[in-house]
């Protein structure tokens, strides 16, 4: 078998690859998800004070939207990242005799 397919027998089962456990839930990410939480509610609780229920509902729903676009952005930037990175690498060790 020749390099090129090793690597690619590697790439399509996933052995030996390094980003197995990046995709769990980690202790950090919980308690920050949590931290988060329990500071949206209180500005929540301030927003419903400040400007009313129904309008503290609108702008939350728009601040929601606009982290929500960012963070998709955000990901977009690293997927492309990962891909070129990817691409480099395969390329490196295919060209490699």
């Amino acid at each position: 078998m020749s390099k090129q397919d090793e690597f690619i027998k590697q790439l399509y089962y996933g052995d030996d690859l390094f980003y197995e456990n990046t995709r769990k839930d980690s202790s950090k990410k919980c308690e920050l998800n949590k931290i988060r939480d329990e500071i949206h509610k209180k500005i929540m609780k301030a927003l419903i004070q400040v400007y009313g229920e129904e309008e503290a509902n609108k702008i939350n729903e728009e601040w929601i939207g606009c982290s929500s676009e960012i963070e998709i952005e955000n990901e977009i930037v690293i997927f492309k990242e990962a891909l070129y990175l990817g691409y480099d690498l395969a390329d490196v060790f295919l060209n490699r005799r």
